[in-house]
């Protein structure tokens, strides 16, 4: 009978964990990652430390030249055809100067300023400035991936509100795509833009790294924590990758022992975290991922436990949405309560990262995404959303030309991709959404896709455990309607989500400690594919 509970337990699990759109909230009943009155800053401990003074948004480097303009123009590249780009004395947010850009002609788009860094294929980069446009059309804030010659990868943008003043700009966690070899930031009037388009722009910051300090290098600079329940310190008697790890011991069954660290994040992203970790004895340790609101209040809360074992062992927690409100991510690593005297772990390169797909909830309208509409209105709305505030929308008003959209991402041969969309398709004959395999011509290799149901209701849309074939370079996710098309077809589509795992011999190792609420010893989920990679069988070892 328990054998049989188990079984039945392990394949709900499964199901549960391939569904990304329902949201599992493990709370947790100590003081611990629960609910702490209004902010985590007010936690008590009673004769331990718990130090919050260095936080990302505080400790990280600025990687970018004269970046709050202190220097006039140096360390930046310029073009001013088209109006006048300048530093000023008259208004700045910190210091005494900063950048001043005006549209003085529609003639020219040469209104700008770019600095080139040196950057590495998936480091983590995040952008932020502080800017104040009095008026005018669209000025745009750049984060901007190019490989060695300097040609485009990938970009991200971020438009500065209009506003009498200062407001802050931010693009987060975006990861450097393979062969990135620098990172070009810009401050650019868009076209077109209006005469008389004005801007201040000051402190811009690039940096790099979702989590600071994540593999302990830096002993435990960057991090809080509480150790009135035990040893929590870096060693450098073991440790998965680098020189030292976090180690973390429990010698009392009273107080607290835990690392924590808070990141600024968005609603309606997708954030995944992983660690390696080693937990030689005890009770429960786990990590969890926290989203609060601006007050650092929990929304909800996701937790993966550690399994006991001698070796290291990947935890993840995958696939999260951000709901609404949130303005932080906590990371925690926490040994839960009631400990055993003697629980011992030992932890390394805990990694925090966003959804594979730029702008997947078309919440920066159609930025990063390429789009044809000679065949009718692709558009983003406010009127209709699965999450967050807008939504795509396609409508075929002709039967010729074609109305799509599609984003194309750095892939690699062997690795299983999966994609995920919301979709509402209002009426009309079929609009699919592709996931198509490319090699480095970005030509064709193989190609799978979906159908949207006619629905009034929002409704998911899967193509599942897809093997990217040998000379796969990219990936390009197609949202498309397909010819011939009927005139009216109209769909609406939000949430897109691209994820890969890793596989050798195509057997999957998944610890199941990883799912939230439920948890399950270590098991091996072997997948069988046929000639196509389909998924054909899959069996739990």
């Amino acid at each position: 009978m328990k054998k049989r509970l188990l079984s039945l337990l392990l394949v709900l699990a499964i199901e549960i964990a391939c569904f990304p759109f329902v949201s599992f909230a493990s709370e947790v009943n100590e003081p611990d990652p629960s609910v702490q009155a209004s902010s985590y800053e007010a936690l008590e401990l009673s004769g331990g430390m718990l130090n919050t003074s260095s936080l990302l948004s505080d400790t990280s480097t600025n990687l970018l030249n004269n970046p709050s303009f202190k220097l006039n123009l140096t360390g930046w590249s310029l073009g001013s055809g088209g109006g006048i780009v300048e530093t000023v004395s008259t208004d700045s947010f910190s210091g005494v100067k900063s950048l001043h850009i005006k549209q003085t002609t529609t003639s020219e788009k040469n209104v700008y300023v770019l600095q080139d860094i040196p950057a590495s294929a998936a480091e983590v980069y995040s952008l932020s400035c502080m800017a104040k446009q009095i008026t005018g059309s669209s000025v745009e804030l750049y984060l901007d991936f190019l490989d060695s010659a300097k040609q485009r990868i990938s970009v991200y943008t971020k438009k500065l509100p209009v506003s009498t003043t200062w407001q802050p700009v931010q693009i987060y966690n975006k990861m450097a795509p393979n062969s990135t070899a620098y990172v070009r930031i810009w401050i650019w009037a868009n076209i077109p833009t209006a005469i008389g388009t004005e801007a201040f722009v000051d402190d811009i910051k690039l940096s790099t790294g979702v989590l600071a300090n994540s593999s302990f290098e830096q002993d435990l600079a960057s991090w809080s924590y509480g150790n009135d329940g035990g040893i929590v310190e870096t060693v450098t008697t073991d440790s998965f990758s680098g020189v030292k790890s976090l180690h973390i011991k429990r010698t009392t069954t009273s107080g607290s022992a835990y690392v924590f660290q808070d990141i600024l994040a968005t609603a309606a992203e997708v954030y995944s975290l992983s660690c390696m970790a080693k937990q030689i004895t005890g009770s429960s340790v786990e990590v969890y991922l926290d989203f609060l609101n601006s007050a650092k209040q929990r929304i909800s809360v996701y937790s993966a436990r550690f399994p006991i074992s001698s070796t290291w062992q990947s935890v993840k927690i995958e696939n999260k949405i951000a709901p609404t409100n949130t303005a932080y991510v906590r990371i925690w690593v926490w040994t839960v309560n009631p400990p055993t005297i003697g629980t011992e772990t030992f932890v390394d390169d805990i990694k925090l990262s966003t959804g594979l797909l730029a702008n997947s909830s078309f919440e920066q309208d159609l930025a990063s995404w390429s789009y044809g509409n000679d065949g009718g209105i692709v558009e983003t709305v406010t009127t209709d959303s699965f999450s967050g505030v807008k939504s795509l929308h396609i409508k075929r008003t002709t039967t010729s030309g074609s109305a799509y959209v599609f984003q194309d991402i750095p892939a690699t041969a062997a690795e299983v991709y999966s994609l995920s969309c919301m979709a509402k398709q209002i009426t009309g004959s079929s609009v699919e959404v592709y996931l198509d395999f490319l090699n480095s011509a970005k030509q064709r290799i193989s190609v799978y896709s979906a159908r949207f149901p006619i629905s009034s209701t929002w409704q998911s849309v899967r193509i599942e455990n897809k093997i990217a074939p040998t000379n796969t370079a990219y990936v390009r996710i197609w949202v498309w309607t397909v010819n011939p098309p009927i005139v009216g077809t109209e769909t609406f589509v939000d949430l897109l989500q691209l994820t890969n795992i890793q596989v050798s011999n195509k057997s999957l190792y998944d610890n199941m400690n990883r799912l939230n609420t439920i948890y399950l010893p270590t098991k091996t989920i072997n997948y069988q594919y046929d000639s196509n990679g389909n998924l054909i069988k899959r069996t739990i070892n």
